[in-house]
This record gives structure tokens, sequence and C-alpha cells, in this order.
């Protein structure tokens, strides 16, 4: 899959230093490293959390950007991929991606923090993209003619943080935008952080570095807002 990837560089964090990082890893094949641009593009088989966590470990602050996709369905689609930030109560908690590579796969790749330890968390797709009274007014899980939107349960650890890493052949990402997605605490029996499907840039279509509603830039932002 074709990524396009935002890097901070700076004296001892080069294009060349990252370029060389990336020749090691079999799984990454590295495009372009634009340093006056600030701009990666790879092509990769990670799940984009692995690869921004990789290119961070290394001293590279890296947000993710946009996408391609060679599916049909996505080929008259203004956008790259999915995203919901994750909510509890109006504070940010995680966050989901989701993307069609193919028109037979979706991937979900998904993160929270702040969950009970030990809990066991299910994340699904709701029919409903309302918000308004949190995870509550979010609908009933999603039903399609091949069975429910339930995308995997799993436990959260001793720091109550859980992620996700989900391939699912039934769902069609151009059918989810809008929608939400829901983590239930199958353990409380209850709704714990919800976040609506927005859309996500294709790549080279999100030329951006200010926040028009903060001034700040996106820097400044993550810095701000860590989460993703």
């Amino acid at each position: 899959m074709l990524l396009e990837l935002a890097v901070q560089f700076g004296p001892a964090t080069s294009a060349n230093h990252l370029r060389n990082l990336l020749d090691k890893e079999h799984d990454i094949k590295c495009i372009e490293v634009n340093e006056s641009e600030e701009r990666l593009v790879v092509d990769s088989t990670l799940p984009v959390s692995t690869l921004l966590n990789l290119i961070r470990s290394q001293g590279f602050p890296t947000l993710f950007r946009g996408t391609s996709s060679d599916a049909d369905g996505m080929k008259a689609c203004d956008f790259g991929s999915g995203v919901a930030v994750l909510s509890e109560g109006g504070k940010v908690c995680g966050i989901c991606r989701l993307f069609q590579p193919s028109d037979e796969t979706l991937l979900v790749d998904a993160s929270a923090d702040g969950l009970f330890p030990e809990h066991q968390i299910l994340m699904a797709i709701h029919s409903f993209g309302d918000i308004s009274n949190d995870a509550m007014s979010c609908g009933e899980i999603l039903t399609t003619t091949e069975g429910t939107a339930q995308l995997g349960t799993v436990q959260a650890d001793s720091d109550g943080h859980a992620s996700w890493l989900v391939e699912n052949t039934t769902l069609k990402l151009w059918n989810l935008i809008g929608r939400s997605v829901v983590l239930h605490d199958l353990t409380a029996s209850s709704r714990i952080a919800c976040g609506i499907i927005a859309r996500s840039a294709n790549i080279f279509s999100n030329p951006k570095k200010v926040c028009a509603c903060s001034g700040r830039t996106m820097w400044e932002e993550h810095a701000a807002n860590p989460v993703g």
C-alpha cells in the first residue's frame, strides 16, 4: 500500500538517516524522502500504526497524511481512507483508521488508551454517526446481508491500552463514511467511546501544514494532542 507521511527532520535526524533506516526494513520500500517538504512516501505492507511507531522510535516526529487504493470501488471516491477519532465524554482516547486496499479487503488499524485494565473491549461499527449523546446515540451495531459489523474483541492490558489489527471481507469503506465506531466494554456491559468515520485524504492531496482553526502547525497540533 502506498502511503504518504509527514516527517519532521532535524540536525540529528536527516533525510539520509531516515532513508538508511528504512532500507533495512524488508516490509518497507522507500519511494521518496523530501526534507524541504517534510514528506515521506513509502510502499509498505506494515500496519500504519506499526510504521509510525517505527519511525518515531528513531527520533522522527511523524504523521499520517494520505494513501492510495487499488480498489475499483474507491476510484470514484474523493478520499483514500477513513478515520475515526475515538473520544469518551469529550476526551480523545484513541484513533481508528480504515483502509480499502482492494475490493475484497477492509483493513482496520485502531488503538485506545484509558480503558479499564484487563477488561474485554469490543470494537464495532454502528449504523449512525450521531454522537450528540456520546456512544448512546450511535444506534445499533451495523448489520449487513453477510453479518454484523463487529470488528473484534481484545483484552485491555494492565495499563488500559488496547489495539486492533483487523482484516474484514464483508464491509466496504465507501459504505461506512458517516457512520460511527464504538468501543464496548463487555466486562462492564457499557459503551465507552465512539467516533464518526470521516474521509481521510488521498495521497498527495493534503498539503496543508497549518490548522485553519487554531493557527498552529501540524507539529504543534500533534504535540498538544498526540493520539495517532
